[in-house]
C-alpha cells in the first residue's frame, strides 16, 4: 500500500511539473457571417497573474505556464466580451472564438499593450516594433520609424539632397541587413535611398535584431538585420492616411484590402507625396529640404490552403528630388552660371514571391522558395558632375525544414543564389560590376523547451568575383530562470562594396574622389551578449536589458574624408578597425497607462588611416533615449512624448588638436484623438528648434574645391508642426 501511494505521489507531482514546463498554443478569432477571423493583439492572460502575451497577426499566441496551479486562461480583445478557459493538464493547443461584441464604452482596458518589446524566445536579441508604435510619432517612411528606438540612429547623410541614413552599433547602415519580409532587397542603390520608399502606413511590424543573423537569409549581416513586414490581404484594414507639416510637406497613403474566397486575397496600396516649397532658414542660398515629388504603388496577393500557400506581388516607385541653390533652375544648362544644383531621378520595380509547402505526412517538415527581382534606375547630376546608374538584382533561397529526432532537434538547409548588375557611368567613366554567387547553407536548433536554445549554421559562398567563402554563426539562449534570459551570439559576416553607388551624397561636395587599387570584398566578425531581465514591480512588468557587441573588421573599403579636405579616398584597410558598444534600456509601466522607456549607449569606434587609429568621424559617441506614452483609459486620448540626447564626436580632418562637435538634444511631441472610424493627430519635431549651424561649408563658392555639404552632424532642419488623419473603413 505505501509504495502504491509513492508511486501515486511521484505520478502527480511529475504531472505538475509537467503542466509547469508546458507550452500552450492557440488561436483566437471572432466570428462574422459564419466565417472566423483572426484576432491580432488580443490579450491572452493567466488568471490571477501578469504573465500574458498577445496574438500575431495570425491569431496564434504561445504561452508558457506559470508554474503554479493556474489553469485559467482570461482572453479578451476590445470590444468583445472576455472569455476564461479551463486548461487542462497536458493541454497544449486550444481554440478560442470571441463573441458577444460589447460597446466600447462598457470596456475597462486593464493593461496597455507595449509598442515594442523584446521577443522572449528569439535567441537573437530581437526587437519588435508594431504599428501601435509606429504611429507614435510622425513616421512617414521607414527612416522615421526609428525615433522612439535605441538601437538605430537615424540622420541626413548631407545638408543637400535630404537623403537619411541610419547607424547601427556605431556603424553605417550599409552593414544592417535590411529585408522585406524576410527578402534581402536593399543593396547597392538602394542603401541610399530605399529607406524613404516605404511607407509607414504599409508596414505592420519592423524586427530589430542586433548582430549576425541567421546564415538563411543569407552572409551579409554584420552589425545586425532589420525586417520590415508589410501589412497582410488576409488581416489588413482598409485605409486612407493625410499628412501635412508646417513646411508644406503633403503626403498621402491609401489601402484597400479584398478577402476573394476562402483561399484568395488581395491588396492593394498606394503612396504619394510632395514638397515644393523653397526654405532657407539659414540664408545660405541653399535649399534646407530638396523639392521632393513620389509616387508608390503595391499590389500583393495571397492564396493559402491547409499544406500550401503563396504569396507574390510588385512595387513600383518614381521619385524626383531637387535641390542645391535656390538660384537653380532644372531646366537650363548644366554651368556656373545656372548655379550649384542636384537633381535626382529614381525609378524603382520590385516583384516578389514566397511559397511554402507544408508535408502532410509529417507536420514540422516544410519547404519554401523565396524570390526577389529588383531594377533601379538612378539618373543624376551634382553641379557639374553627372552620376547615372542601373542595377538589376535577383535573390532566391530555397529553404527545406524539418525535425530530428524530436521536436527538440530540428534543422534547416538550402540553395541560394544571388544575381545583381550594377551599371555606372560617373562624368566620362563607365563601369559595370557583375556578381553571381550560388550558395548553401545548413543551421541546427536545438532546443529545450525554450529554456536553453542553441542555434549554429554555417554557409558556403562562391563569389563570382571575390571566390568561396564561409560564414559560421552560432547563437545560444538560456534562461537562468523565468524572468532572466541570457543570450550570447558570434559570428562572421560579408558585403561586396560598391564606392559610389553606396557614398553618392559625397558627390554633394567639391571633393575629387580617388580610387586607390581594386576594393576588396569586406569581412567583418560580431561578437555580442545581452542581459534580459523582467521584473514585477506595483502589479506592473519592467523590462530591463544590457547588451554589448563588437564588430572587428578584417577587410573594409575606408572612406578616407580626413587625409584632405579638397578629397576622398577609397582604399582597403589596412589596420584595425572595429566598434564595441554598449547599451543599457527600462521599459516600464510606472502608472496605469504610461509607459515609459530610458536607454543609454556608448560607442566606441575607431579606423586606421593614414597609419593612425583614430576615432571614426562623425559618430556621436553617446545617445540616450527617453519616451513617454500615455492613453486614456478608454482609449479616446494618447499623449507622446521623446528626448533625444545625442554625445559630441570628432570632425573630419587631422589637425594639431582634434576638432569636435557638441552634444545636443532633441524633443518631440505628439497627440492624437482616437474615433470609431478615424484618428485625428498632431505634434511637432525638434521642438525646441535646433539646427547645425553652417551645415555648408564654404557656401558661396559652390564650385570650389573646398565646398562641402557632406559633414552634418545634426539637425538641418528646424522646429515642424503637423498634422494628419488616419481613416479606416469597411
Amino acid at each position: 500500500m505505501k509504495k502504491l501511494l509513492t508511486i501515486l505521489s511521484v505520478l502527480f507531482i511529475l504531472s505538475r511539473i509537467s503542466f509547469a514546463q508546458e507550452i500552450v498554443h492557440g488561436h483566437v478569432s471572432m466570428l462574422e457571417d459564419n466565417k472566423e477571423i483572426p484576432l491580432t493583439g488580443a490579450t491572452v492572460l493567466w488568471l490571477g497573474t501578469q504573465k500574458g502575451t498577445v496574438t500575431d497577426a495570425n491569431g496564434h499566441f504561445e504561452i508558457e505556464s506559470p508554474g503554479h496551479d493556474a489553469h485559467y486562461l482570461v482572453v479578451s480583445f476590445i470590444g468583445y466580451e472576455a472569455d476564461t478557459i479551463h486548461v487542462h493538464d497536458h493541454e497544449s493547443e486550444i481554440k478560442v472564438i470571441l463573441g458577444g461584441s460589447e460597446h466600447l464604452e462598457e470596456v475597462e482596458v486593464s493593461q496597455r499593450k507595449s509598442g515594442t518589446h523584446i521577443s522572449r524566445k528569439e535567441p537573437i536579441l530581437t526587437e519588435i516594433v508594431t504599428g501601435e508604435e509606429l504611429c507614435k510619432a510622425a513616421c512617414c517612411n521607414l527612416s522615421e520609424s526609428f525615433e522612439t528606438n535605441a538601437a538605430v540612429d537615424v540622420s541626413f547623410a548631407d545638408a543637400a539632397t535630404g537623403v537619411k541614413r541610419i547607424q547601427m552599433l556605431g556603424l553605417n547602415g550599409l552593414y544592417v541587413q535590411t529585408m522585406t519580409e524576410n527578402n534581402p532587397n536593399f543593396r547597392g542603390l538602394a542603401n541610399n535611398y530605399g529607406l524613404e520608399f516605404i511607407p509607414g502606413t504599409w508596414m505592420s511590424s519592423i524586427q530589430v535584431s542586433k548582430g549576425a543573423g541567421s546564415v538563411i537569409n543569407g552572409y551579409e549581416s554584420i552589425t545586425g538585420q532589420i525586417n520590415i513586414e508589410l501589412k497582410k490581404p488576409d488581416v489588413a484594414e482598409n485605409f486612407i492616411n493625410l499628412y501635412t507639416n508646417s513646411f508644406l510637406r503633403m503626403e498621402g497613403n491609401g489601402g484597400i484590402a479584398l478577402q476573394l474566397n476562402d483561399s484568395w486575397s488581395t491588396m492593394l496600396m498606394a503612396h504619394g507625396s510632395r514638397m515644393n516649397y523653397e526654405w532657407d532658414e539659414n540664408n545660405d542660398n541653399f535649399l534646407d529640404d530638396p523639392l521632393t515629388s513620389r509616387y508608390s504603388v503595391l499590389n500583393r496577393w495571397k492564396y493559402e490552403q491547409e499544406h500550401f500557400n503563396t504569396q507574390f506581388g510588385f512595387t513600383i516607385t518614381g521619385e524626383e528630388r531637387t535641390g542645391g541653390q535656390l538660384t537653380h533652375n532644372p531646366e537650363q544648362p548644366l554651368d556656373m552660371d545656372n548655379g550649384f544644383g542636384i537633381n535626382i531621378l529614381t525609378n524603382r520595380f520590385d516583384g516578389f514571391m514566397k511559397s511554402g509547402y507544408i508535408f502532410k505526412n509529417n507536420e514540422n517538415a516544410s519547404i519554401a522558395l523565396v524570390a526577389n527581382y529588383t531594377r533601379h534606375e538612378h539618373d543624376s547630376y551634382y553641379g557639374l558632375r553627372e552620376y547615372n546608374a542601373l542595377q538589376d538584382n535577383l535573390h532566391t533561397n530555397l529553404i527545406f525544414q524539418s525535425t530530428m529526432p524530436n521536436e527538440h532537434h530540428s534543422y534547416s538547409t538550402g540553395v541560394s543564389f544571388n544575381y545583381n548588375r550594377l551599371g555606372e557611368q560617373y562624368t566620362d567613366t563607365s563601369m559595370t560590376m557583375l556578381e553571381e554567387v550560388p550558395g548553401i547553407f545548413g543551421q541546427y536548433t536545438y532546443n529545450l523547451d525554450d529554456k536553453f536554445v542553441l542555434l549554429a549554421g554555417i554557409r558556403a559562398d562562391h563569389h563570382s568575383l571575390y571566390g568561396l567563402f564561409f560564414t559560421p554563426r552560432v547563437h545560444l539562449k538560456y534562461d537562468a530562470h523565468d524572468n532572466f534570459i541570457i543570450r550570447a551570439s558570434g559570428g562572421k559576416g560579408y558585403r561586396t562594396p560598391y564606392a559610389i553607388a553606396d557614398n553618392s551624397y559625397l558627390l554633394a561636395s567639391g571633393r575629387q574622389l580617388v580610387f586607390s587599387g581594386n576594393s576588396e570584398m569586406e569581412e567583418a566578425w560580431n561578437y555580442g551578449i545581452s542581459f534580459t531581465k523582467y521584473l514585477h514591480l506595483n502589479n506592473k512588468e519592467l523590462t530591463a536589458v544590457v547588451d554589448i557587441y563588437r564588430t572587428a573588421f578584417q577587410k573594409q573599403l575606408i572612406i578616407d574624408i580626413d587625409t584632405d579636405p579638397t578629397a576622398v579616398y577609397f582604399r582597403n584597410l589596412e589596420g584595425k578597425s572595429y566598434a564595441n558598444n554598449y547599451q543599457a534600456e527600462i521599459k516600464y509601466e510606472p502608472v496605469k497607462n504610461l509607459e515609459m522607456n530610458v536607454a543609454y549607449r556608448y560607442s566606441d569606434v575607431k579606423v586606421t588611416i593614414q597609419d593612425q587609429l583614430v576615432e571614426k568621424a562623425l559618430v556621436n559617441q553617446y545617445k540616450g533615449l527617453f519616451t513617454l506614452s500615455y492613453q486614456t483609459n478608454n482609449k479616446s486620448w494618447q499623449m507622446d512624448y521623446n528626448v533625444q540626447l545625442n554625445g559630441d564626436g570628432r570632425l573630419p580632418g587631422f589637425q594639431d588638436e582634434v576638432e569636435r562637435y557638441p552634444s545636443y538634444v532633441l524633443m518631440s511631441g505628439q497627440i492624437t484623438k482616437y474615433f470609431k472610424s478615424f484618428d485625428i493627430y498632431g505634434g511637432v519635431e525638434n521642438i525646441t528648434g535646433y539646427v547645425q549651424e553652417n551645415p555648408v561649408i564654404n557656401a558661396e563658392n559652390p564650385f570650389s574645391d573646398t565646398f562641402d555639404a557632406t559633414q552634418v552632424w545634426g539637425p538641418i532642419q528646424g522646429r515642424r508642426f503637423y498634422v494628419g488623419l488616419r481613416y479606416r473603413f469597411e
